[in-house]
């Protein structure tokens, strides 16, 4: 490892992004657990992403060690580039499994925070959409010689007889960088249509808008791609790899970040005094859709948004609330008239409001 230092980067690298996902995902789950509510499928989705982004690690711990990635390749022997060209086929199935179940992912969890049937369809064809790129991916990169064999034969997989792999990772990244900018743009649209004021929405979007962080190792891939070559293929992938490692760290740790309120307003009810608790938690019990609510009922969930802020700091209106709806039966009833209609929060001049709608 001493006369490979370029390849030692990367390993450490590797290792690195994959203790501060799995740190991510950890505090991910301990939200959810803390806000009293079960792991929904999103978040099974990114914890089993872990399975092959650890196994991106390994395939990288073997291009270095095995395969001799970050060393010229005239230095190289034949079983090292064979080895090589190996563990890259390899190192792009679990690249697309890691980068795909992120997607996915992120998609179930927009359908949990925004449950309208227009967002749910277009989720769905961008989903599909993710599906056919990670099956378009793993295809391509497992026939891309024929015969088969010549893609590790170092004397054909730069040959007539493959496709070009600079083209071919340029064609998979720049359509994974698009799904990222659609996936990116898909709750904005949500957002600035809510009937929110100005400065709730720009908190939302500036929250979504973490996400270009992903994009932005995206174009970064796409840039160091095209610096590779051929002729010393070892050496000069060592860039584009580390780029494949940071890409998807990056979307698994956006895709837990966004969803650490739960934690935030627990350190935030612990450092409060005992009497501010108290005197916020005065309020009547209204019936809603999912049962009883109170303001001292901390673990009240709302439909959208209770993975991500505090529900009261989140709606400002500034007009005074609409009169609540009763039916037509007596007063005695008026409890059971608001029973399976949706009730939500609104702050006005300070004090919290339930509208029953």
């Amino acid at each position: 490892m001493a006369s490979n230092p370029r390849g030692q980067q990367v390993i450490q690298l590797s290792i690195a992004v994959g203790v501060i996902d799995t740190i991510a995902i950890a505090l991910r789950v301990l939200a959810r657990c803390n806000d009293g509510a079960r792991l929904a499928f999103d978040d099974w989705l990114i914890v089993a992403s872990l399975v092959p982004f650890y196994a991106m690690i390994v395939t990288s711990s073997l291009l270095v060690t095995k395969g001799g990635l970050g060393k010229p390749i005239v230095s190289l022997t034949d079983k090292e580039v064979r080895t090589l060209l190996k563990v890259l086929m390899s190192t792009m199935v679990t690249y697309s499994l890691t980068i795909t179940s992120v997607k996915i992912s992120l998609l179930f969890l927009y359908r949990r925070c925004f449950p309208t049937q227009v967002f749910k369809r277009m989720s769905m064809v961008v989903g599909a959409l993710c599906i056919i790129w990670f099956i378009a991916a793993v295809l391509f990169d497992i026939f891309q010689c024929r015969p088969f064999t010549a893609a590790f034969d170092p004397g054909l997989a730069f040959s007539n007889q493959c496709i070009d792999l600079q083209s071919f990772y340029w064609g998979i990244t720049v359509a994974n960088l698009l799904l990222d900018v659609i996936i990116l743009a898909l709750p904005l649209r949500v957002v600035w249509a809510l009937k929110l004021s100005k400065q709730a929405r720009v908190r939302l979007s500036c929250i979504f808008l973490l996400g270009s962080i992903i994009c932005i190792a995206g174009v970064m891939r796409v840039v160091s791609i095209g610096k590779l070559k051929h002729q010393d293929i070892s050496a000069s992938m060592t860039a584009e790899h580390a780029w494949s490692q940071i890409e998807p760290a990056t979307a698994i740790l956006y895709a837990c970040a966004i969803t650490y309120g739960p934690l935030f307003k627990s350190f935030r009810r612990r450092a409060a005094k005992p009497s501010t608790v108290t005197n916020t938690a005065s309020c009547t019990r209204t019936h809603t859709r999912k049962g009883v609510y109170s303001m001292a009922d901390r673990n009240w969930r709302h439909p959208a948004y209770s993975d991500f802020f505090d529900v009261e700091s989140l709606y400002s209106v500034p007009q005074p609330p609409p009169p609540l709806r009763r039916s037509h039966s007596n007063e005695g009833n008026s409890a059971n008239s608001t029973r399976g209609r949706f009730a939500r929060v609104i702050r006005v001049g300070g004090k919290s409001t339930i509208i029953i709608t």
